[in-house]
């Protein structure tokens, strides 16, 4: 059986850079952890190593340090950050013996003869290329298994990293092609043998990122890959409905329950986004239940997005200025019969009653 291990887009910086260096940094050695674990024969990181060509001399010697612990053979493809430039830091002087770095250009051949398989790929030479690596290309039929590693933009024709089309990866003849780029995981839609996949980036930075490793056991020439998360620190965008919550204490703990069933709270990044019907007096107050969980969460920022529904109970709710204001509003609503029109009545409708606390969530969406 061959094992293989498919990371990208670690974007390493100096470690002193803050705390996103720091896990980066930190995920990158459980990558390392990880290869030896499994007892993988080859690691693959399909480009962005580096998050700049201008890494520091120590920096790169932490990196190097890092790969000669590796017990696999280590095979890197320079990207659009770290491009195979004069300065590149995937040229300096000190990687260990079992780390090959791509050539940049036209595809190369890399024979694998131990493990019956030949890598083919290449290095970005600058920042930009609009020309495909695939383009023409087709690993002949040697009765091999035959791997690609490549940092490109399978998503966009016109792009400037890169592009490739699906039709390309399909007539490749590869039967598992490591990519890199996209910074979230995704195994694209190829209708020939080829198995075509972006691992995404190992540890998140922002919002709107994700991703972690493939481990590819690849045994008499059919392919099983699954995907592991090994970061430091998540970056969660939830939605939680609170129409049961009489309080700002009810609320941070219907928070911390749904985010405590998918993550350690401590690890997380978290932007909520408060949701439901509110009877009664009580109105959620963001600031206070961001405060409740400060100490709990390592970064957390709360959105009101919730409809404050009068008490049918309230004699008085109908006299006050909100009650006049929601009886005038429900009655447009009912008037109106055009769906463009009651879409801006129904905003209205959430923005005035949020008005009413003086906070209003407005959604640029």
């Amino acid at each position: 059986m061959l094992k293989i291990v498919h990371c990208a887009d670690l974007h390493l910086t100096e470690p002193s850079e803050g705390q996103k260096a720091v896990d980066c940094f930190v995920t990158f050695t459980r990558i390392i952890d990880f290869t030896n674990q499994q007892h993988a024969h080859l690691l693959l990181i399909a480009g962005d190593l580096y998050d700049s060509i201008f890494a520091s001399q120590k920096l790169i010697a932490s990196v190097q340090n890092e790969l000669a612990r590796c017990r696999a053979q280590i095979y890197i493809c320079g990207g659009n950050h770290d491009y195979c430039g004069i300065n590149s830091p995937l040229n300096a002087a000190g990687y260990s013996e079992n780390v090959h770095i791509l050539a940049p250009g036209k595809i190369t051949t890399y024979p694998l003869p131990q493990f019956h398989s030949v890598l083919y790929g290449c290095s970005f030479g600058s920042p930009h290329t609009q020309l495909s690596p695939l383009y023409g290309f087709e690993a002949k039929e040697d009765g091999l298994f035959h791997i690609g590693l490549l940092h490109g933009d399978s998503m966009r024709q016109n792009s400037d990293y890169a592009p490739m089309t699906i039709d390309q990866i399909d007539h490749s003849n590869l039967h598992y092609l490591a990519l890199g780029h996209v910074h979230s995981a995704d195994n694209l839609p190829c209708s020939s043998k080829t198995i075509a996949s972006y691992p995404g980036t190992p540890q998140s930075r922002r919002f709107g990122e994700s991703g972690g490793v493939n481990l590819v056991m690849v045994e008499n020439g059919a392919v099983t890959l699954t995907h592991h998360d090994l970061s430091v620190r998540h970056y969660l965008t939830l939605t939680v409905s609170i129409s049961d919550c009489k309080n700002d204490s009810d609320v941070a703990s219907a928070v911390f329950e749904q985010v405590n069933c998918i993550d350690t709270p401590a690890e997380c990044c978290c932007r909520i986004t408060l949701t439901g019907k509110i009877t009664g007096s009580y109105h959620p107050q963001p600031k206070v239940i961001e405060q409740l969980l400060s100490k709990t969460f390592y970064q957390i920022s709360v959105k009101n997005k919730t409809i404050t529904v009068p008490d049918p109970n309230d004699p008085a709710f109908a006299y006050s200025l909100q009650g006049l204001f929601l009886q005038e509003i429900n009655q447009r609503l009912a008037d109106c019969n055009d769906i463009k029109q009651r879409k801006f009545i129904q905003l209205a409708k959430l923005y005035g009653s949020q008005a009413f606390y003086q906070e209003v969530n407005i959604d640029a969406d």
